[in-house]
């Protein structure tokens, strides 16, 4: 890849991770104000972020490396490539927002996002791979969805709905890690060498199982259209 073609891809990257952590930023202030009922709306709102990133086209890896396998005038050696500069700028952006989110709201979502960092922390291995795997699954839907649709309604809806799905169910999401991670640190998680080692992990080992997940689902979509 060229030097050009790199640094587009990186900043599509950070702007596609800005709009997941914009929509994190949305979850959490709905959980911080809201309750219970927030848990609900904060679902929904989360999508705000796939949806900003679908409608204008900027490079996300959750909701590109289900497509690595499908025939590509570029050889699969670029198109990994391509995919880890934009997995880079994803959690950059990511990371930017969390960081805004705090000194923009800090007082408001502190006990919220030191919340979701204790629960995180509590995840065995298991959880980790389960709950990832099924979070690329549903990315891989709403972005399959808004390429198969052309009315613009129908797209906005069916990205939303598989998003509000996960996020409700408290799937992993590699690139919200991001921005939870970030604005976790700056709320006061104690940045001890086994957190960071805890965060890093979480966050390679979400991207792996989102990437099966999202990958297994373009398989069987494939299967599903040859047999069909």
């Amino acid at each position: 890849m060229k030097i050009k073609s790199i640094l587009i891809t990186l900043l599509s990257g950070i702007v596609a991770g800005a709009f997941i952590g914009f929509g994190g930023f949305l979850n959490v202030m709905s959980i911080s104000l809201l309750g219970g009922v927030g848990k609900v709306i904060g679902a929904l709102v989360f999508s705000v972020g796939l949806i900003l990133v679908c409608f204008t086209g900027v490079k996300l890896y959750t909701g590109r490396i289900g497509y690595v396998i499908d025939k590509s005038e570029s050889k699969l050696s670029v198109r990994i490539l391509d995919l880890v500069i934009m997995f880079i700028g994803n959690i950059i952006g990511a990371a930017v927002i969390g960081i805004f989110a705090t000194l923009i709201a800090k007082d408001t979502i502190s006990t919220t996002i030191l919340n979701i960092m204790s629960t995180k922390s509590g995840f065995q291995a298991h959880d980790v791979i389960i709950r990832s795997f099924l979070c690329g699954v549903m990315v891989f839907l709403s972005v399959a969805l808004f390429k198969k649709f052309t009315n613009e309604v129908a797209k906005l809806i069916l990205v939303a709905i598989p998003v509000f799905v996960f996020v409700l169910l408290g799937f992993e999401h590699c690139v919200a890690n991001g921005f939870y991670y970030a604005a976790g640190l700056m709320c006061g998680a104690e940045a001890t060498p086994a957190f960071i080692g805890m965060m890093f992990i979480n966050v390679l080992a979400t991207a792996i199982g989102n990437s099966c997940g999202s990958i297994v689902s373009n398989l069987i979509k494939k299967a599903a259209i040859v047999n069909g």
